[in-house]
């Protein structure tokens, strides 16, 4: 925290409040709140730490997001021997990386911005998590290696110094981002403008960076790929990826980004509270005879919401609560026309941050307002531009430096207040009175209902399962693979809403040569009657392949022993 100079001036119990709080925030994302999005990605770092080859062994769209977690998973089990607490591992490994961005990032800003501004965008950097999930996950690896690649970019334009060295770095990095969610290629026409926009007349050594920039990602990707085919023959890894990309996973989404529907609710919410905005703006004008930007009030408004609403408990949310406000945040905020003197790095976080909302849209089976936390770098170069314009070392400007804090505020209370639990209802970390003592979970805190449920089924599965069977879990929530006593087949461990049991699994099994398992578990918490899996694409294979034996844990899981076709 010695980086942090700015706790010298007279704003220090400010900069002191908001720094406790985001170590608060912290022990909240560390310590509270499970969901099956972290079991599953838990599961997929366990897979690739205990040896499983991606796109052999795993076909889940998410497993490349999950090499850093793999690594650091491998060093767990080796010091551990098992997987208890494996969760809590992972979130203190992120919780370094979220830190180790948000330090850099301050330090590279404050070289051109305000102190105040610099430290600001830290704070929401330390904070916002474009999937409100605290791990080594796609949406958070993708935009803190971007970021940090982005800033070391502009380093390379500003100071024309170890260029070589610099970009080399930067471009692993983004090709290491894009490799853990590759629908945000459409970030690259931004990284193309970010390393050719003239500071200075230095056109052939601009087109010389880009060329070692984008050559250099295109190594990293060889040398992924050149990985892969020690497992997989070429014909093998073009068959495996076109069958995952075949498996209806978000073939939903993709169909209603196109729909009016799928924007009209979120643009309703969003130009309604624009429109609340806005008529503060005109009794502030007309009224008080004050002349205030329509985004202050608006930021003012939604951040004052989020707090009071639910700490009052009069319209509780979860994480993924009114996340539309992050939209009207950066449209007024470009609206707003900031100047600053660095407007280059200011636009580039902007396009930076609105290509990756877009590119979440694209790859997500989630809607406009669950992905808008995907526009934190565009909110963070706004939040620099407004803190640029307010002279935060005098008592003018108290209201718009006061709705600015608030918001900061806002952030970092949502981050540390709201849990994940299994879909988007409301919870907090105030509704968590049971904690885990063994498993992947261990030492987190969850409600007791969601407690009761694991517990129920963890204590199904260990009487069900044996030793030396192979398993295959259809199942809402991926936790439960950790207890089976035996090994797992399956084409997928996501614990996608629309379940996609389809041509996937079989193709799984029959033309790539997996070996079947001996006994499938049907999780009774999508399937609370038999016949409704046998009516999927992939349970009329498995009625002619397994039979039904009945077990004392009916009430939890269906178990289907392997007869032959």
């Amino acid at each position: 925290m010695a980086e942090f100079k700015v706790l010298k001036d007279k704003n220090s119990i400010t900069v002191a409040a908001l720094l406790i709080a985001t170590l608060l925030s912290f022990y909240c994302r560390i310590f509270f709140g499970w969901d099956q999005d972290q079991s599953y990605l838990t599961l997929l770092a366990a897979k690739l730490a205990s040896g499983s080859i991606m796109f052999k062994d795993l076909w889940d769209l998410h497993q490349t997001s999950m090499i850093w977690a793999a690594m650091f998973s491998k060093v767990f089990w080796e010091v551990r021997g098992s997987w208890d607490g494996l969760g809590v591992y992972l979130r203190i490994i992120s919780v370094a990386f979220q830190v180790a961005v948000a330090i850099w990032s301050y330090r590279e800003l404050k070289k051109y911005f305000n102190e105040a501004s610099a430290f600001l965008a830290a704070i929401v950097i330390a904070n916002m998590l474009p999937r409100a999930t605290q791990n080594l996950e796609y949406g958070a690896i993708t935009v803190w290696l971007s970021l940090a690649a982005g800033l070391v970019i502009v380093d390379v334009n500003k100071t024309h110094k170890n260029e070589l060295g610099k970009l080399l770095i930067a471009a692993f990095l983004y090709a290491i981002s894009i490799f853990s969610y590759p629908t945000m290629l459409v970030s690259v026409p931004v990284f193309m403008w970010a390393l050719l926009w003239d500071f200075k007349d230095y056109t052939k050594s601009k087109v010389r960076n880009l060329i070692v920039f984008f050559t250099t990602c295109a190594v990293v990707a060889i040398v992924i790929v050149a990985y892969l085919l020690k497992y997989l023959s070429f014909p093998e890894l073009l068959g495996t990826l076109k069958a995952i990309s075949n498996s209806g996973d978000h073939e939903s989404m993709v169909g209603s980004f196109f729909s009016i529907g799928y924007w009209l609710k979120s643009t309703i919410r969003v130009a309604a509270f624009i429109a609340l905005s806005f008529a503060g703006w005109v009794i502030v004008k007309y009224a008080f005879k004050k002349e205030i930007k329509v985004f202050y009030i608006f930021i003012g408004l939604v951040s004052l919401m989020i707090i009071f609403l639910n700490i009052s408990g009069i319209r509780p949310s979860g994480p993924f609560g009114f996340l539309e406000r992050y939209i009207g945040i950066v449209i007024l905020g470009v609206c707003a026309g900031f100047k600053t003197s660095e407007e280059h790095i200011i636009r580039f976080l902007l396009w930076l941050g609105i290509a990756y909302y877009f590119g979440s849209l694209i790859g997500s089976n989630m809607g406009l307002n669950e992905n808008a936390m995907y526009l934190e770098l565009a909110v963070v170069g706004v939040i620099i531009a407004a803190s640029e314009s307010l002279k935060w070392n005098s008592k003018d400007d108290v209201f718009e430096k006061s709705v600015i804090l608030l918001f900061v505020i806002s952030v970092v209370f949502a981050s540390g207040y709201f849990i994940r639990i299994n879909y988007t209802s409301p919870a907090n970390v105030f509704q968590c009175s049971e904690r885990f003592t063994e498993g992947p979970a261990a030492g987190i805190f969850v409600m007791k209902e969601q407690m009761d449920e694991i517990k129920a089924k963890v204590d199904a599965i260990e009487h069900i399962s044996e030793d030396g069977e192979v398993y295959a879990l259809i199942t809402n929530d991926s936790i439960y693979n950790f207890y089976l006593k035996g090994t797992t087949s399956a084409a997928g461990y996501a614990p996608t809403s629309n379940r996609n049991y389809n041509e996937l699994w079989i193709n799984y099994y029959d033309e790539f040569g997996h070996v079947k398992p001996d006994v499938i578990l049907v999780n009774t918490y999508w399937y609370p009657e038999l016949e409704q899996f046998y009516s999927e694409i992939f349970g009329q294979w498995v009625m002619q392949r397994y039979k039904y034996e009945p077990t004392d844990y009916e009430k939890e899981f269906w178990k289907l022993v392997y007869v032959g076709s």
